[in-house]
């Protein structure tokens, strides 16, 4: 854990609990982002503090690329859907805290969806 970085104790404290997790490997966790602007929103995160993606090693990204393929398979299943945004960050830095490599995943859906009154 970094002392100065806004994702490692949200990560350690599982959000206080509040996250609700859809998935986590040895090498990272797939959480339903608190922000549901867009339907299904999520945040996946290594669990290592890795501040570039030059930084991840090849098991790294091979355990990346199932996690991929994982989670759009399930998400597809449920949902209509259309493609995924894939989003990869470090702008951490310009709070003042240290980077550190996560995606955000915004599925984007084929037909209009509400849910619980929300339109996406």
């Amino acid at each position: 854990m970094s002392a100065n970085c806004e994702m490692c104790p949200i990560l350690e404290t599982y959000n206080d609990g509040k996250d609700v997790q859809i998935l986590q490997t040895e090498r990272r966790r797939v959480v339903l982002d608190k922000n549901q602007r867009f339907l299904d929103k999520t945040l996946v995160t290594p669990l290592k503090h890795e501040q570039s993606l030059s930084e991840l090693d090849d098991e790294n990204w091979r355990e990346f690329h199932q996690v991929v393929k994982d989670f759009e398979s399930v998400i597809c299943k449920i949902f209509e859907l259309s493609n995924f945004n894939w989003s990869c960050f470090m702008d951490m830095a310009a709070n003042g805290q240290e980077t550190r490599v996560h995606w955000y995943v915004r599925p984007r859906y084929t037909n209009k969806t509400v849910v619980k009154g929300g339109e996406f």
